[in-house]
């Protein structure tokens, strides 16, 4: 899965955590096909596929100096100006001592150079030489793309009057999409001035980049349903559809990753803290690092992430220097509960792309995702779909080949109950009611549990549960549906059932609200609702929908299937083809 560099060359990056500059360099060895490694302790790189060292700052130069001077490779250093709040006397003492290490050093061994014209004069002025200028070799925003710097610290603003934080994107991102005052401040160190000068004082050509496959990682959290992998899934099959050369792996902490697999695409499965007992925040550091280090091996075009938020490893490993290039592109569903905290929606500052899969009861979202009153969006655009369900593999099959392949009587009703994921609340009650309203009707019940539940509890005793999964192709079958309202259930028998269906919402504040879908498809009429907070109308509901079961009769004026993902997907690849030089 890893994209050959252009020349094969691998190269060391040793740069201080943060480093705008090292941001920018390590995006121009990027786009020149070298293949970057983070370094923070080269005596300790015991690699031999390393080709040369890149050394962001004369600091880091005389930090490590020992040890590259030993390790013999060639190395490149970018020689700094002042930066804010280092003292002139110290600048210059360190400017000459990372020239006297050429003495040190076999000839040719260490190269030194500057980020602007600017810089190499008066670096050059100090130790003697004129370092060479570190040309960048991406291209430039347009001109008119200003970004304004607010009086509240640390704070941008775009063209387009939204605003994000100066540490939200690397900077190679940053220099591509806008062009930040560079003209010298009261108060701007020297070096501040190079980074936001970068590339706009040369004429460097850009390297012929041949056409390539589009190239993407689905980033799957771990929820504790179907729908994150189903979306991805779904949105991933589109992809290929419409690019079918498209190489799509999957960064995984669900545990579906063996329905990942089974769908032909390469999965890297990884745990989260809780699943290793780990302390959050060395967590969030050990899978940064590794992401980060994965994207500059695997060289996507895009990083799709489908979660309520993005995850502070993610937006850390693409501010590594290298990933600059790299868009994200956020999957975000919406009917969040009424009065949920609005905080995540400022993620929208890292993204290149949010998209949305539509909600049948979308009327009816009283969420923050409605609103969008994000403080910090960046350059993100957004576009919702359609309701996006996975197609491939999942096409719903004529009525007798579904009862034939799931062994069911072909006389006798038969009802599917499908109560989702087992994370949240214990179904105890519901089932013991369902199951006596199907034996008083006649009906037969078949119940399915999702891949990812754990063992029955102990009230679902005599019970025999199946597992399929994709489970919309067997709908047809079925002369009842009981099932969750969770997005993807929800959808799944709305859309491709014409059966009496009866949704079961989970309220409960960490989940969407099942209950507020739930209830407008009882308002439009396309399905009857066990209302968690009614229990007292269970049994009455219960019967009158069992009845509508046994009489076989189908429901009219539920919507159309009109799948969302091939819409996505075409938005998605041409994001990809709009960022290629």
């Amino acid at each position: 899965m890893t994209r050959e560099s252009a020349a094969g060359t691998m190269i060391g990056l040793i740069a201080a955590p943060g480093d705008h500059a090292a941001e920018l360099a390590g995006e121009v060895e990027t786009v020149c096909g070298r293949e970057l490694v983070l370094v923070h302790r080269p005596e300790a790189q015991t690699t031999a596929t390393l080709d040369s060292w890149l050394v962001a700052s004369q600091a880091e130069l005389l930090r490590h100096a020992p040890a590259l001077l030993a390790d013999g490779r060639p190395v490149r250093v970018i020689l700094r100006r002042a930066m804010a709040a280092e003292p002139e006397t110290g600048w210059r003492r360190g400017l000459m001592l990372a020239h006297a290490l050429t003495e040190q050093a076999a000839p040719g061994q260490i190269r030194f150079f500057a980020l602007s014209r600017s810089a190499r004069r008066d670096i050059g002025r100090i130790i003697g030489i004129n370092p060479e200028l570190f040309e960048p070799r991406f291209g430039a925003p347009p001109a008119e793309a200003m970004l304004r710097i607010e009086p509240e610290q640390g704070v941008l603003r775009t063209p387009k009057d939204t605003y994000l934080r100066a540490g939200a994107l690397n900077w190679a991102k940053l220099r591509r999409l806008g062009r930040l005052p560079a003209s010298r401040r009261r108060g701007m160190a020297p070096d501040d001035e190079d980074i936001r000068s970068f590339g706009w004082d040369t004429t460097a050509d850009l390297p012929a980049r041949p056409a390539a496959a589009p190239r993407l990682v689905m980033v799957v959290p771990n929820g504790i349903g179907l729908g994150h992998v189903t979306r991805l899934l779904a949105i991933a099959d589109a992809i290929r559809a419409e690019a079918p050369d498209a190489d799509i792996a999957f960064w995984s902490f669900s545990r579906a990753a063996e329905l990942i697999a089974a769908a032909g695409y390469d999965v890297i499965l990884r745990q989260t803290a809780a699943h290793i007992g780990a302390d959050p925040v060395a967590w969030r550091a050990w899978e940064s690092a590794e992401f980060g280090a994965f994207l500059r091996r695997f060289r996507p075009d895009a990083v799709l992430n489908d979660a309520g938020q993005i995850d502070a490893f993610l937006h850390g490993a693409l501010r590594q220097p290298g990933n600059g290039g790299v868009a994200l592109v956020w999957i975000r569903r919406a009917m969040w509960q009424e009065g949920a905290d609005a905080g995540p929606l400022d993620d929208a500052q890292f993204c290149d792309l949010i998209l949305e899969p539509g909600d049948l009861s979308f009327a009816t979202d009283r969420g923050p995702t409605v609103a969008d009153n994000a403080v910090f969006k960046g350059f993100s655009q957004f576009l919702r779909t359609p309701p996006v369900m996975l197609e491939a593999g999942n096409a719903t099959l004529p009525r007798r080949e579904a009862r034939k392949q799931l062994g069911l009587p072909w006389r006798r009703p038969v009802c599917l109950v499908s109560l989702g994921g087992d994370a949240f609340t214990g179904r105890e009650i519901a089932t013991g009611q369902i199951t006596e309203a199907a034996r008083q009707a006649g009906i037969q019940l078949y119940w399915v549990r999702s891949p990812l539940a754990g063992l029955p509890s102990s009230g679902a005793d005599g019970i025999a549960f199946h597992r399929l999964y994709p489970l919309g192709r067997y709908l047809a079958g079925f002369d009842g549906i009981v099932t969750a309202a969770g997005y993807n259930s929800f959808h799944e028998a709305m859309l491709r059932s014409t059966s009496p269906v009866l949704l079961c919402p989970t309220l409960n504040q960490r989940l969407d609200d099942q209950v507020a879908r739930a209830a407008h498809a009882a308002d439009q009429g396309w399905a009857e609702i066990l209302h968690p907070e009614a229990p007292q109308d269970h049994v009455a509901v219960l019967a009158r929908f069992m009845a509508a079961v046994r009489l076989r009769a189908p429901v009219a004026g539920r919507p159309a299937l009109r799948p969302g993902a091939p819409d996505m997907a075409g938005t998605i690849l041409q994001l990809i083809r709009d960022r290629q030089p």
